[in-house]
């Protein structure tokens, strides 16, 4: 607790000095004045001490911009109390508020404009009088995870017809019943999968198309570090933060996406802090891993192939999304095809256009290693390696349909 009481000291001394020279009605009015006001400091240093605080947010997650609800709980043991908030980290300050006996909860409303997991630490109480000051800090843990926003994208892990030309595949495809996709005229299907009603409407015999969902697992492989061939390492450092905050929201799309088709997701993400993976049904559980990786300019983690060639199997697809890509790199990825049915690698050296944003002229060049990787993109092709390489005017789906 802090106080500041030079006035009231002042006060005190400048009263007991006229009443020692001079006594009079006046002088004895101050003198008890005086005394009254420190009463009243060493009452409400007194109060201050005995108050408790309770902070935390209302929910536990939101996203990007979104609004959140900080409740604040201050326990007091007198009534009609006015005094001043402040809490720093979400730029409250001198907030007056009116306290009565017992338990006072207060909500404030804010929103947080970058990802990650946001702290609320301190807050401070104070009161002020003509003569003196008083605030006490209180330290707090409340926290809350801001997701980050996603690009809304339509991932199709596979196309069986794209996949394998005129081969009979060796996926196991299932189909979706409760997904119907349209309607074909009857040729010795199965009877449950007559649609009556349509059948009636146009007098011969039509059954239901299902969609069709593979048993396999989507496993994306997500660098967020500058890799280890780039020139010049610290030029690359602002394209690398564009690159980080587009690819999270690039992936948390396909993520949102392909777990709302039902498809198993496993995400494994090259940080500067190591690698991170969940595997999870639940899109909530990719984004909270999500906002808080980041990337950086010293470390690259090649492991990431070997964690996923410890787990991945013939039905499974790989999504490799990459800043950067040489052929130094092209041994792991092929090591990999031999155990997955496909492999889909997204270079974006400069992050992509946000489909909220109209094309713009770009004066940024595809680096010359990723041009000499796209002319052997061909090869890579006959071996079911998907690449595609972004400039800075390619929005994600567009960047998709390179791929198909």
């Amino acid at each position: 607790m802090e106080v500041q009481n030079n006035k009231l000291l002042f006060l005190t001394i400048a009263v007991i000095f006229l009443n020692f020279f001079y006594i009079n009605g006046i002088t004895l009015f101050l003198l008890a004045f005086t005394i009254l006001q420190w009463i009243y400091y060493l009452l409400m240093i007194k109060i201050f001490d005995k108050l408790t605080v309770k902070v935390y947010f209302k929910n536990q997650r939101a996203l990007i911009n979104e609004e959140v609800k900080l409740l604040v709980d201050i326990n007091s043991e007198i009534s009609n109390l006015n005094i001043t908030l402040s809490i720093p980290d979400i730029a409250l300050s001198h907030e007056v508020i009116t306290l009565n006996k017992g338990v006072n909860q207060y909500s404030f409303s804010h929103s947080y404009y970058s990802r990650g997991k946001k702290y609320i630490d301190k807050l401070f109480l104070s009161y002020k009088s003509p003569f003196y000051k008083i605030i006490k800090k209180f330290e707090i843990d409340a926290s809350i995870f801001i997701l980050p926003n996603y690009e809304y994208v339509k991932f199709n892990k596979e196309k069986l017809l794209e996949l394998i030309p005129n081969l009979k595949s060796h996926l196991r495809l299932l189909e979706d019943p409760t997904y119907i996709v349209g309607i074909r005229e009857y040729n010795n299907d199965p009877v449950k999968r007559i649609h009556w009603k349509i059948s009636a409407k146009y007098g011969n015999l039509v059954v239901k198309n299902y969609e069709f969902t593979s048993q396999g697992k989507l496993f994306i492989a997500l660098f967020l570090n500058l890799h280890p061939e780039v020139f010049s390492r610290k030029a690359w450092k602002p394209i690398l933060k564009k690159y980080v905050e587009d690819v999270i929201t690039g992936v948390a799309g396909i993520i949102k996406d392909s777990t709302e088709k039902n498809i198993p997701t496993k995400l494994l993400v090259d940080t500067d802090e190591g690698i991170k993976e969940v595997f999870s049904s639940d899109w909530i559980d990719h984004y909270d891993v999500l906002a808080q990786s980041y990337g950086s300019i010293e470390k690259y983690n090649y492991k990431i192939f070997e964690k996923v060639n410890n787990e991945i199997s013939f039905n499974d697809t790989l999504l490799i999304v990459t800043m950067y890509l040489t052929e130094n790199d092209m041994p792991y990825i092929l090591n990999l095809r031999e155990k997955c049915s496909k492999i889909i690698v997204l270079i974006l050296p400069y992050g992509f256009r946000s489909f909220q944003t109209k094309k713009f002229k770009s004066y940024l060049a595809v680096p010359p290693d990723i041009i000499e990787l796209q002319k052997k993109a061909l090869i890579l092709r006959e071996n079911d390696v998907f690449v595609a390489v972004f400039n800075e005017n390619t929005a994600l789906q567009e960047g998709f349909r390179l791929v198909d």
